[in-house]
């Protein structure tokens, strides 16, 4: 596991400081898998998978991938 230190002086060096924090990244990620309409209990499932890692695990297998691409299409579409 990450110290939420190693996190935030990572963001820091590339260039997020400002805009994301380590305590706010699980917040980041449920508000966007939320608004992409994944269900309340895969999301809970994959922000506490340190408890549980056998919970909803194929769908959140799939709900990761999608957004992950859905990320990479984003990032493809800035880069033109």
């Amino acid at each position: 596991m990450v110290s939420e230190n190693t996190l935030n002086t990572a963001l820091k060096r590339i260039g997020y400081s400002d805009r994301l924090t380590g305590h706010s990244i699980p917040a980041t990620i449920s508000t966007a898998l939320n608004e992409l309409g994944y269900p309340k209990e895969w999301i809970e499932a994959q922000l506490s998978a340190a408890y549980n890692h056998a919970e909803y695990i194929e769908q959140r297998r799939n709900m990761m991938q999608e957004s992950a691409d859905k990320l990479d299409k984003w990032e493809a579409q800035k880069l033109k």
